[in-house]
């Protein structure tokens, strides 16, 4: 009776997860609320609201125009994506064959 079964032991480690990201949240939050009227970004700012940047390779080496992925870490939220791929991707979709065209009155 003691032993979870693994569904309900996974369920419980995701809530603690999101428990502790909305605790990194509210910190941030909080920090954020103290710098309202920024005019330049010091170092200080920066190790304040920022864990780590990662920069990816381009997908075309030595191309001044290549898209770059750059990742952004947050302290106490973590990565938070942009949506610009979701945009680039929605952009690049081609468009369904079989979507019904607009008729015309007759």
């Amino acid at each position: 009776m003691g032993r979870e079964t693994p569904p309900v032991f996974h369920r419980k480690r995701e809530i603690q997860r999101l428990r502790e990201t909305v605790n990194g949240t509210d910190s941030f939050l909080d920090k954020a609320k103290r710098y309202t009227d920024i005019t330049e970004l010091p170092p200080e700012l920066l190790w304040l609201f920022i864990e780590r940047i990662v920069v990816h390779k381009k997908e075309v080496t030595w191309s001044k125009h290549a898209p770059q992925t750059v990742e952004i870490y947050y302290n106490g939220i973590g990565y938070v994506g942009s949506g610009q791929q979701d945009v680039e991707e929605a952009l690049e979709a081609p468009e369904p064959q079989d979507a019904e065209k607009p008729r015309q009155a007759s």
